[in-house]
């Protein structure tokens, strides 16, 4: 079997800029990963993508005392993903009980943690047998999975609009990857109103809280794994359907500050800032309630795609 080098920092082999959870992403294509000479903590922020330029922005602000570095954060186009785009007949011809239309929007591909995916809701539509998968979407592992699961209903590719009115009338999106750079895709959902469910780290861990959806740990203290905290967090969160409705409005809230425009405004704001002749105590223009928590480090224990070699 293919042995895949990650990294080894002490050996001189190279360090990872990307922020893709490279490790994983081997792995899930049945690879043998090894992570060579570097101690946990070390391997969980190289995956990470903790050594990239961005990143090492963030701890030189927090470290600093006037402000001067700030970081912009990731943009969502709230004019297209919307939760006014909603189509009820579109949803109807999904489900045609009361649902809930669950959705998944991406690369249909080994490395999405498809599986868990499905596992997900096949426990869910145990509990609603109206139950309805909608697939956004195209990729390698599309034929099997259509194959394996007749019911499932595959879109296709959408773009646009279009792609914007199949987020829109979903009621829950389900998305248990782990191989993510940051996750545009959960803030799409959010911006759509749809509540969410994804793993805690990337766009779910700085803007998806109990509000709108459901923000699963890699690590538990009790004796339930990740994968299956998931599942009862997908199966949690549609048990209630008038609930779950009124998450849609907390979603749309949750990324409403991310506008495209606003994001630039602010942006234009910090760079006028730079010419400023006395910028004093004056508040970094892109902090928020959620930036305690951004650096946090995901341990390479709480990844379960990864396998490291002795």
């Amino acid at each position: 079997m293919p042995v895949v080098l990650v990294a080894n920092p002490k050996g001189g082999v190279g360090k990872s800029t990307l922020a893709t959870n490279i490790a994983g992403y081997f792995a899930s294509r049945g690879h043998a990963v090894m992570l060579g000479d570097i101690d946990r903590q070390q391997s969980s922020r190289l995956w990470l993508g903790l050594r990239t330029p961005a990143a090492r922005a963030i701890r030189t602000w927090e470290a600093s005392e006037d402000g001067n570095v700030v970081r912009p954060p990731r943009a969502v186009d709230t004019h297209l993903f919307d939760p006014s785009r909603r189509d009820e007949d579109l949803h109807a011809s999904w489900c045609a009980g009361a649902g809930p239309a669950v959705i998944y929007v991406g690369r249909i591909a080994a490395e999405k943690n498809l599986p868990l995916a499905v596992r997900s809701f096949r426990a869910l539509q145990r509990l609603h047998p109206d139950a309805r998968y909608i697939w956004v979407g195209d990729g390698p592992a599309r034929a099997a999975l259509a194959a394996q699961n007749p019911d499932f209903i595959f879109a296709g590719v959408q773009r646009g609009e279009s792609l914007a009115r199949h987020f829109a009338s979903a009621d829950l999106f389900v998305f248990p990857s782990l191989t993510e750079t940051f996750g545009n895709v959960t803030l799409e959902a959010l911006a759509s109103g749809v509540p969410t469910v994804a793993f805690d780290y990337g766009a779910a861990r700085e803007y998806l809280g109990d509000s709108c959806g459901r923000r699963v740990a890699f690590a538990r203290d009790d004796a339930m794994d990740a994968a299956g905290a998931f599942v009862a967090a997908v199966c949690d969160l549609a048990g209630d359907a008038d609930a779950l409705a009124a998450k849609r409005a907390a979603a749309r809230q949750a990324v409403a500050m991310l506008d495209q425009r606003a994001v630039i405004a602010d942006f234009a704001h910090a760079l006028a800032a730079l010419g400023a002749p006395d910028r004093g105590q004056q508040e970094p223009p892109f902090r928020s309630e959620h930036d305690e928590t951004r650096l946090d480090t995901i341990a390479d224990r709480d990844a379960p795609l990864l396998r490291s070699a002795p």
